[in-house]
């Protein structure tokens, strides 16, 4: 019998957040039975506690595609017998709630992962039913959820505001492991094994509007010798591909395909720069603290990033490299240029990443989700100091207890 379903609209071996935490409850002697939406493993062995069951939703959008994704993992999660429930994403909350109430042995509980501020994310903006029915969704779960995580101070702050609750666990998304070996994999990839001086400017992760992506690709006009290359996939690379040729840039811009969140940090580590270029046009991008910063930042990379809240707070607070204020090319790229010309500014980011990473490490982040969850591993105790010594985090009193009026 598992201890708790961990349900997800993914793939767990590849959403490295979601692998992060599953390895983590793995390590507190839990059994875990996955409720995903694809399960191609990249052979990549979770061990014998963990059953990743893979849940087929038909293709769709809106209203429809999540009802089915509702209606399909409430089936595949009925009859399982297991103490607790998470809900990895707004989408499968709701079918979560319902199976815990439903649970055989009864009284099983439930927790959500807020991995986004979801009423106000890009597909929300310009449709305010559309934001307003996500954000009634959300409120009428998260209510009565066990215990309630985010990735953002930002987001944190909204959520305790908008619904009335206790504040929700800050979980970044930092790295896993910082003992890596470097590999020279993505100058191999792009032919530049025998020009080991010819920078390399990274962006790690999905290619999808509002990411500053096209922006990035044309600004490699204004930046000399350097190779830009996208580690990832997405809707925009077709369009990405055709302006970096319009652009005269074919030889200079480089698509790969991602690679496992283990080999990340390896791959990572051959970057001059890391680039992450949200642009502000939802509440979600302002208050986003995406995988890739904090990716750049184990593996010692100089970052470029949009000048957004959570962005600009986490650059000005390490000094790990440049906030870009304006989103146009030529800045864009004047930024870039400034930053591979200055080596001695280069040497002093590189070596802030690596001091950073002694606060923003999984062992230090993961703390607030290991201690909520101890409630599961533990019969009969919930922990009632959470998270001590790291005003980092916020900590509830009492994790049965998260409609606000009740702790």
């Amino acid at each position: 019998m598992p201890d708790l379903v961990f349900a997800l609209v993914a793939n767990p071996y590849r959403n490295s957040r979601a692998l992060r935490q599953i390895r983590l409850l793995v390590d507190m002697g839990l059994n875990v039975h996955v409720l995903a939406t694809e399960d191609a493993n990249d052979g990549i062995d979770l061990g014998p506690s963990v059953v990743v069951e893979r849940v087929p939703v038909r293709a769709g959008q809106g209203s429809t595609r999540f009802l089915e994704i509702s209606r399909r993992f409430l089936k595949a999660a009925k009859g399982i017998d297991a103490k607790h429930f998470h809900a990895s994403d707004l989408y499968v909350l709701g079918a979560m709630a319902k199976a815990a109430d439903r649970a055989p042995s009864g009284n099983a509980t439930y927790s959500y992962d807020a991995r986004e501020c979801y009423p106000h994310v890009a597909a929300t903006v310009g449709r305010p039913w559309v934001s307003r029915y996500w954000q009634w969704m959300e409120r009428r779960f998260v209510l009565n959820a066990a215990f309630v995580f985010t990735v953002s101070e930002s987001i944190a702050t909204h959520m305790t505001k908008i619904y009335g609750i206790e504040r929700p666990h800050v979980v970044m998304n930092v790295p896993e492991s910082l003992s890596f070996e470097p590999s020279d994999f993505l100058r191999r990839e792009i032919g530049l094994s025998d020009r080991p001086k010819t920078p390399i400017i990274l962006h790690l992760g999905q290619m999808r509007r509002d990411r500053g992506c096209e922006i990035l690709v044309q600004s490699m006009v204004h930046v000399d010798r350097a190779h830009l290359v996208f580690l990832g996939s997405g809707p925009l690379l077709p369009t990405l591909s055709d302006l970096a040729s319009e652009s005269g840039l074919a030889d200079r811009v480089h698509f790969i395909e991602p690679v496992s969140p283990d080999r990340v940090l390896s791959v990572t580590c051959g970057a001059a720069i890391g680039v992450t270029l949200l642009q502000g046009t939802c509440l979600n991008h302002e208050f986003a603290l995406p995988n890739k910063l904090f990716e750049y930042i184990s593996a010692g990379v100089p970052v470029a990033a949009s000048g957004l809240v959570e962005l600009k707070r986490i650059i000005s607070a390490t000094g790990v490299g440049c906030s870009v204020m304006e989103y146009d090319p030529l800045s864009v790229g004047k930024t870039l240029q400034n930053m591979l010309t200055d080596p001695v500014s280069m040497k002093r980011w590189s070596a802030a990443a690596l001091k950073a990473t002694e606060t923003f490490n999984w062992d230090v982040a993961s703390q607030p989700f290991r201690e909520a969850f101890r409630a599961l591993s533990i019969p009969n105790e919930i922990p009632h100091d959470h998270i001590a010594g790291s005003s980092t985090f916020h900590a509830d009193n009492d994790i049965g207890r998260h409609r606000s009026g009740q702790a």
